[in-house]
């Protein structure tokens, strides 16, 4: 099964949100490797490991959102809400 895995930083400044996203795309595999999570089920396109067993930042979406951030390339740029009434601020949500 094909999968990606996406990490967004997302910081406020001023009334802009800036969204930085890194990016990994893979397979879903057997576990393999020794780590806490997924990485161990993420076999890396480009590679014969999966995340558990190599955890390079050219293949890790955490590293790649930092360095987009870094260099100051963000994946968006959104206008602040003004208000926001999504389901995760509801009590009842779960």
């Amino acid at each position: 099964m094909r999968c990606t895995f996406v990490c967004n930083i997302v910081i406020k400044v001023e009334s802009v949100v800036h969204v930085y996203q890194g990016k990994t795309r893979g397979t879903i595999v057997s576990p393999r490797g020794d780590c806490f999570g997924f990485g161990k089920y993420f076999l890396l396109d480009g590679t014969d490991k999966t995340l558990g067993e190599y955890m390079d930042p050219e293949y890790n979406a955490r590293s790649l959102a930092i360095r987009n951030f870094k260099e100051k390339k963000p994946f968006t740029t959104l206008p602040m809400l003004a208000v926001w009434n999504g389901a995760f601020q509801r009590k009842d949500f779960v």
